[in-house]
């Protein structure tokens, strides 16, 4: 009887919560600086889902498969775009540049510390890059024709 209690006080407790900005948690924090902000809870009662056909958020901080990669947008004026995937990645990644037509461009990667580790030239559309020899961790990835940057990727190995 107690089980049975508890579940519809929790399921009604998470209905009544569900239409407020709170979170009922039994530890957590706030921290804000000029830098950014971080904020963890622990044992959060209830975490809702809510989408739209362009929008997925999720509420809660248990998600395991999180992944958040960054793109900067092309150059402007220029007339190629391209797109990196997958990303994350494991061992090999395609690079494709809409509009290429055998133009001379070059894939440059890069670790956080700025050094060049692989640079090669787009022979085909998609091109392959290997990632294999390289250790887990986050990589930039840049497009560049004649040593101007056309676009750059944040790239995360696994």
């Amino acid at each position: 009887m107690i089980k049975i209690q508890t579940t519809l006080l929790l399921i009604l407790l998470s209905l009544s919560v569900a239409g407020q900005r709170q979170v009922i948690s039994t530890a957590g924090e706030f921290n804000r600086n000029s830098e950014g902000s971080l904020s963890w809870t622990l044992g959060e009662l209830t975490i809702s889902t809510w989408s739209s056909s362009e929008t997925m958020l999720t509420q809660g901080f248990q998600q395991s498969n999180l992944v958040v990669s960054t793109r900067v947008e092309p150059a402007a004026g220029s007339v190629f775009r391209a797109i990196a995937y997958p990303n994350p990645v494991r061992e090999r990644m395609s690079v494709e540049v809409d509009n290429w037509s055998k133009t001379t461009l070059y894939l440059e990667l890069y670790d956080m510390n700025g050094r060049l580790l692989h640079k090669q030239q787009v022979q085909s559309n998609p091109s392959r890059l290997d990632f294999g020899g390289h250790p887990a961790g986050e990589y930039i990835l840049r497009v560049k024709k004649a040593g101007k940057l056309i676009q750059s990727f944040k790239i995360i190995k696994r």
